[in-house]
Formats: structure tokens, sequence, C-alpha cells
């Protein structure tokens, strides 16, 4: 991930949003929010395709109650396989089949867990 440095201050400024990134599920995934992650981590991007390589995986996202109501994804199988978006105690948030993209918006974060709203965005 580039760093970039504030024209007005000289310091870098740290990323708060990942638009795009990819990923193939060889197991189980925890995402973590972009403001708390270093280059190495998995970040929640806002687009999200996701390749699981077999069935029964579940990608996971991080704790709701690190960011405000609102924070969203859009989250794209590109793969054959089904593969399940669990909040971050390990709820069921959607089941994501082969070709299909769901779009998640967080509607409480009272908790780790969360409440999420989900609106099927349709197959590609």
């Amino acid at each position: 991930m580039p760093t970039y440095v504030s024209p007005f201050t000289g310091d870098v400024v740290q990323p708060t949003d990942v638009s795009y990134a990819s990923y193939t599920l060889t197991t189980n995934l925890q995402l973590d929010w972009p403001s708390n992650t270093t280059p190495a981590e998995n970040p929640a991007a806002r687009i999200m395709d996701i390749l699981p390589s077999g069935p029964g995986f579940d990608l996971y996202m991080p704790p709701a109650n690190q960011v405000s109501v609102g924070q969203d994804a859009l989250i794209r199988n590109i793969g054959a396989n089904t593969f399940t978006v669990k909040d971050y105690a390990g709820g069921t948030i959607c089941t994501v089949t082969a070709g299909q993209a769901q779009y998640i918006y967080l509607t409480a974060n009272s908790n780790t867990a969360g409440s999420w709203g989900v609106i099927a965005f349709g197959a590609s």
C-alpha cells in the first residue's frame, strides 16, 4: 500500500478507505478495517472480488464497533464455490453463491458483531 504525504504538514497521511481488494480463500479469512491495518494485513475494501478455492470457507468482517454505521462493502463471488460472510462474532451476515454479489452495510455498532443490512446485488 503506497503512502501519501500531506502537502500542508509533510506528514504521512494514513489511508482510511480502500476502494478495491481481491482475495482468494484457501482458508477462512479475517478482514481488518483499513484504518487499523498495515500493508501485510487484509483490509476490508469497499468493493471486493472473492475467489473461494473450495467449498465451505468464511469471510469475517472486522469488529463493527470500530467504525461508524453506514460502513459498507460490495462483495462479489468470482469463483465456483459458495462462501459465507460473517460478522466478527461469527454470526452469518449473508451467503454469496457463485457469480453473485452482495452489498452489505452496518446498521448498528454497539458491539463487535454489529447489525448488518444486506441487499442482493445480482449475478455477474
